[in-house]
């Protein structure tokens, strides 16, 4: 039986995303929702604001000028990589709840959440408002590189970057080897940011020789 119209969810219907996902709570027993306060500047008051409506923004990967395409398939890729993720620290959790001292993951596993962490740190409010401009206001520090990519690519605006950033981090193959990962990032991606995305993953695989400066 067809799906009705008032059960299909509607290409053009807003979505909140969340920009600090709170994927650690989901291994938690409480159900208690949680709350932050914040102060309202318009009244000069403290209110008491749910975590989730606070750390959040409607829309963030919405093209209105594109209404042909899923408007909400970036925030679905990213909801289905938020939740393998949240499936490996749960069982992480229960290991060292079980008494275990050491836990090993599979490369997959470690690359998942190293790829999980740069995604959501790359997705934040602040990158937001890097991309969320044209690219004659477009002012970081890159704008030089930045606009000659845009003309090679045939980007119309810089959050074209980003969007497309963000599918090259999900899609790319961290199986290979990194020279090859690196030339397939540098197919799907800003250049600037792959060469962040490599430092930045690597970077997690480093642990202090001395374990008793490893806070983590």
């Amino acid at each position: 039986m067809a799906e009705s119209s008032s059960q299909a969810r509607s290409p053009s219907s807003s979505k909140y995303h969340h920009i600090s996902r709170n994927y650690c709570s989901r291994t938690s027993h409480s159900t208690r929702i949680q709350k932050l306060n914040i102060l309202d500047l318009e009244s000069g008051e403290f209110t008491l604001t749910d975590v989730r409506s606070t750390f959040g923004k409607v829309d963030m990967y919405r093209d209105f000028d594109k209404a042909d395409r899923d408007q909400h398939k970036l925030e679905d890729q990213l909801s289905a990589l938020a939740k393998r993720a949240g499936e490996i620290m749960s069982r992480v959790k229960k290991m060292y709840d079980a008494g275990k001292k050491e836990v090993q993951l599979p490369r997959k596993d470690r690359d998942l959440l190293r790829r999980f962490l740069f995604i959501m740190m790359y997705r934040n409010s602040s990158f937001a408002k890097r991309f969320d401009k044209s690219g004659r206001d477009y002012d970081s520090d890159d704008r030089e590189e930045m606009l000659a990519y845009m003309q090679e690519k045939g980007f119309p605006n810089p959050k074209d970057v980003w969007f497309a950033n963000i599918r090259g981090f999900l899609k790319v193959d961290l199986s290979k080897k990194w020279p090859d990962i690196i030339t397939d990032l540098k197919e799907r991606a800003y250049p600037m940011d792959v060469e962040w995305f490599v430092y930045t993953f690597k970077g997690l695989s480093c642990t202090p020789k001395d374990p008793a400066e490893n806070l983590f």
